[in-house]
């Protein structure tokens, strides 16, 4: 059984260099860490590129056998986990690739639109394949769903639903052929429809937007249908993992 103790060692450093969203995009390839998120990937059959643990993990958990393992110390691990807190064991995957047209069959889709939180990000994707959806596409220059907290937050989902990113020159694109065959709203803290008050298409699709600032101006320029939560006690919004979840499952519905 291999080991590792130098944080110099050419194998360390490229997964060290996956923690850039740049080298993640170049690559295809992304790191797991922790037993949680690392058993869930292996529930889909994913394949495993590289997996690296230390000695005490290795005792508590028995994931892979030695010999699909290499062993490192704990000064090595604390490079290579994305976390503060390393929890002793990281996987290097390909990432699943989907394109977004590829999605154009679905029924249910949830957009987001340039959502800046992993978090958020991470937990809606966890929330679209737990009401059933389709997939989830994400418009433009938002936070990375590949990115170690976002994973963290779909607990293990990104590998259970579709996941695709548009890029901004292609977003009118994606727009129109979208518009073509589905009913498409957006979430409005205030001013739109009660979700509870409205009949969704057998073929509809759910757009969130930025965390403060909305839906992007351009999507405007289509028909879009306007939800709300009705909401108590002048509260201005709802966080907008939480609206989502509602929104989603109203929707299902």
């Amino acid at each position: 059984m291999e080991k590792i103790s130098s944080r110099q060692n050419p194998r360390v450093k490229y997964l060290a260099g996956l923690h850039n969203r740049k080298k993640r995009k170049q690559t295809g390839e992304i790191i797991l860490e922790g037993p949680n998120l690392i058993e869930e990937a292996q529930k889909t059959g994913i394949l495993f590129l590289e997996v690296m643990a230390t000695e005490e993990l290795l005792q508590k958990e028995k994931l892979f056998s030695r010999e699909e393992v290499t062993v490192v110390t704990e000064e090595v691990m604390a490079k290579i986990a994305p976390s503060r807190s390393p929890q002793g064991i990281v996987a290097r995957i390909k990432r699943p690739v989907f394109y977004w047209k590829d999605l154009l069959e679905a029924k249910r889709l949830l957009i987001l639109d340039r959502l800046q939180d992993p978090g958020n990000v991470g937990t809606l994707i966890r929330t679209a394949a737990g009401a059933g959806f389709d997939g989830v596409v994400l418009l433009g220059e938002g936070a990375d769903p590949n990115q170690p907290k976002a994973l963290r937050a779909s607990a293990g989902a990104i590998f259970k639903i579709p996941v695709t990113e548009v890029p901004s020159p292609e977003i009118k694109q994606f727009i129109s052929e979208l518009e073509s065959s589905f009913s498409i709203y957006k979430a409005e803290p205030r001013g739109g429809k009660n979700y509870r008050q409205v009949a969704f298409g057998k073929k509809c699709a759910l757009i969130l937007g930025h965390e403060t600032r909305g839906v992007s101006p351009e999507l405007g320029e289509i028909p879009i249908t306007s939800v709300s939560i009705p909401l108590t006690r002048e509260i201005e919004s709802l966080n907008v993992a939480a609206a989502g979840a509602i929104l989603v499952f109203g929707m299902k519905s």
